[in-house]
């Protein structure tokens, strides 16, 4: 496994955990590798477009995957640009750049309405991506400022527990609006990779 922080990363049913980009302390990456039990890592996917970190990735379907925004390290800017990643062919692709650009956020996948939503990063302003017409739009801002929470995929939807600042609270996305969970985390995380997992893979305590 390569030395890497702050990458984009998504849970592919085959593949396992992916993790894209990111800093090794000393640049930023354009490399993205997997591993399915945490040991054994494999980098046979093609390279980024350009290095990134503090980007945000999301898996849409077996065979896609999309990155969106953060740290442009060729230009040393923050950047726009948003990207496709297909496993079939093993290549990558542009997708319409966003509204802002954005550093630290987090981007879930809504199957209800067939569109990735980006949200955060030093920010409350919320903009999706409607996979049908590859168009962005506004959505309703997220209820404060925030930045460095994971998406979870939860059901149709997905999840944003914590963030930067150490917050407990788990929002969920339904129906174009952000829903406050009445569960908390025990502790205030951020800057975390969180990943579903399934009741059977622990032992019962």
């Amino acid at each position: 496994m390569s030395r890497r922080s702050h990458t984009g990363w998504v849970v592919h049913p085959s593949h396992g955990l992916i993790m894209s980009g990111g800093s090794s302390g000393s640049a930023a990456l354009n490399t993205m590798e997997s591993t399915t039990d945490g040991v054994r890592f494999k980098r046979d996917f093609a390279r980024m477009p350009t290095p990134l970190w503090c980007h945000c990735m999301v898996l849409i379907n077996t065979d896609e995957l999309m990155t969106f925004s953060g740290y442009d390290s060729i230009r040393f800017t923050l950047t726009k640009k948003a990207y496709k990643y297909t496993f079939g062919s093993n290549s990558w692709s542009a997708l319409p750049s966003l509204t802002r650009a954005r550093f630290a956020h987090s981007c879930g996948y809504d199957r209800s309405s067939n569109s990735v939503v980006v949200a955060g990063g030093g920010t409350n302003s919320v903009e999706i991506l409607d996979l049908g017409t590859m168009r962005w739009r506004a959505g309703t801002n997220f209820p404060l400022s925030f930045s460095h929470a994971p998406a979870i995929p939860n059901g149709d939807s997905f999840i944003v527990p914590g963030g930067a600042g150490d917050r407990n609270t788990i929002y969920k996305y339904e129906g174009g609006r952000w829903v406050l969970l009445t569960d908390r985390l025990r502790q205030g995380k951020s800057e975390v990779i969180a990943i579903p997992v399934g009741k059977t893979q622990f032992p019962a305590c």
